[in-house]
């Protein structure tokens, strides 16, 4: 991305820290069902966008050094806090599908 867009590292850090990310909003406190979609993507090998979505929406993204099964458990336990998730839509990773599986039995992937 540096190179395609010839931004710094740090800019487009700061560029993803101000995206609109969708907050969850109950007066309730219910929380919203979704169908949450995921993925990593490898930046030059240096460092990997870890990037979940509901429909129309980035909700959460981390930044790290490399993709990791236990990365994807961080970021599936923090957003199952804040949404119900009723599926998952990923590339088919067999360590994710195994992880989720057992986190969530009764969610289809």
């Amino acid at each position: 991305m540096e190179e395609k867009y010839r931004k710094s590292r740090k800019t487009l850090r700061r560029h993803f820290d101000n995206l609109d990310l969708a907050e969850l909003k109950s007066d309730l406190g219910d929380k919203r069902e979704i169908n949450l979609v995921f993925d990593a993507s490898h930046l030059k090998r240096e460092f990997c966008l870890f990037l979940f979505r509901r429909v129309g929406k980035n909700i959460h993204y981390d930044f790290k050094d490399s993709e990791k099964i236990i990365h994807y458990e961080d970021c599936v336990k923090e957003i199952s806090q804040k949404y119900r998730l009723s599926s998952f839509t990923i590339d088919g990773r067999k360590g994710v599908i195994q992880l989720l599986e057992r986190m969530f039995p009764s969610v289809p992937i």
